[in-house]
């Protein structure tokens, strides 16, 4: 039987990657065949589990350890404008080099499955079209999922659970005051990713390069969004 292929993407930070790591090492030792897309100074670490590394392009790529001299104006903020700043600077912007990279290399392997850092966004693209062939796409996420219910306030204060209606109406009240006043930066950064412009679609390659297949079109995106 032939071996799996499995690619794994990941953003730069060490905390992202290195959890990936560890999965990369368990498929290797099964017998898997494991590509890992995330920051080229990581990829002794890569060789070193076993699987095979490829570089983000630059503007994908990033130091987390020189955030402040690499990002003007992140110095300066704090708090939740420190949030806000880092979810557009740090995980939306790279967004379209990521998504690139994946789609090189997809049109050039065929992959049984990518498995993401949950804020690797460059996934968006392929998951937002449904009309894209493409392998199973596994989120890993090293922190909890911060995904917004009626019966619970908003991720990240540490505020408990109320039971009962007025319970509802304050976890509501709480996540509208998150998402439309304190995040709305971040919110507002990360609107252009649903906003794609697409023609028809067979399966992801990299942007104005021949499609394979030889009988469809292939996805292209732009950003900022046209």
């Amino acid at each position: 039987d032939a071996m799996p292929e499995i690619l794994i993407a990941s953003c730069p930070p060490v905390g992202h990657i290195a959890p990936l790591l560890n999965v990369a090492r368990g498929l290797v030792a099964r017998g898997d065949r494991v590509t890992v897309l995330t920051s080229a100074r990581h990829a002794a670490k890569i060789r070193a589990v076993g699987a095979d590394p490829r570089p983000l392009p630059y503007g994908a790529d990033y130091d987390d350890s020189s955030f402040d001299a690499n990002l003007p104006g992140r110095a300066e903020t704090s708090g939740i404008a420190r949030i806000n700043f880092d979810v557009e600077h740090v995980f939306v912007r790279p967004l379209p080099h990521q998504f690139s990279a994946l789609q090189e290399l997809l049109g050039a392997n065929d992959y049984d499955a990518i498995i993401t850092d949950a804020f690797f966004l460059g996934t968006l693209p392929l998951l937002l079209d449904r009309s894209v062939q493409r392998p199973p796409i596994l989120s890993y996420s090293t922190t909890p999922l911060f995904l917004s219910s009626k019966d619970t306030a908003p991720g990240g204060p540490g505020i408990t659970p109320m039971p009962g209606a007025i319970g509802r109406l304050r976890n509501r009240l709480l996540t509208l005051a998150a998402q439309k006043v304190l995040l709305r930066p971040a919110h507002r950064a990360a609107r252009p990713a649903r906003r794609r412009r697409r023609r028809s679609t067979h399966r992801a390659h990299r942007p104005g390069a021949a499609c394979r297949c030889g009988r469809h079109r292939c996805a292209a995106w732009s950003w900022p969004p046209a």
